[in-house]
């Protein structure tokens, strides 16, 4: 109770919400729970995910170099990412950009590291931010775990939420309910 008079909240707000969101969660499965496998497998390929590292430099030249020694084993991919990568979160971390979906990469980057061999360093790649030395260390085909599964229920959801509010707030018979109340409130 404490908490909730911290936050400003009543236990029947709690309780209200508590019901809203249980209501929401078993109204998404009745109205999409057969079409979450088959919007899994139209989208297959956007739940595929790569473990990526990323050096980004800003000089061509500093790339290509860093990539002919990565390639000839003069030097660590991390060691390089660690020292030139200039992004400082990323240089801490060795160049580890991340666990990323294709969608979550520029469409020209997914393209090529989604192609690559796993462990493979690829060429330097240019775009507005500069310079980048990609390489995959593992990749993660699409499976629809239990999580996953609750991810597609809600995004197909709450898109199902979004038409239904753009088609009511959108469609002349509401304009027209909305003015006609409008009106007769005003007296007119």
């Amino acid at each position: 109770l404490a908490w909730l008079a911290d936050n400003m909240i009543t236990s029947d707000d709690w309780e209200a919400g508590i019901r809203q969101q249980l209501l929401a969660k078993k109204l998404s499965k009745c109205l999409f729970d057969k079409d979450v496998e088959k919007f899994f497998g139209q989208n297959r390929l956007d739940f595929d995910q790569i473990l990526l590292y990323q050096i980004l430099v800003e000089n061509g030249k500093l790339a290509q170099e860093l990539f002919y020694q990565i390639e000839e084993k003069e030097i660590s991919f991390y060691e390089a990412a660690h020292i030139y990568d200039i992004d400082e979160q990323r240089r801490q971390k060795c160049g580890f950009e991340g666990k990323l979906y294709r969608w979550n990469l520029r469409p020209d980057i997914a393209a090529i590291v989604f192609g690559v061999p796993i462990g493979q360093v690829v060429n330097p790649v240019k775009t507005p931010q500069g310079y980048h030395i990609l390489m995959v260390e593992r990749f993660i085909p699409a499976e629809l775990t239990p999580e996953r599964y609750d991810e597609i229920l809600d995004r197909l959801f709450q898109d199902w939420l979004n038409r239904e509010l753009n088609y009511m707030l959108h469609s002349d018979t509401m304009v027209d309910n909305v003015e006609s109340k409008t009106v007769e409130a005003l007296g007119q």
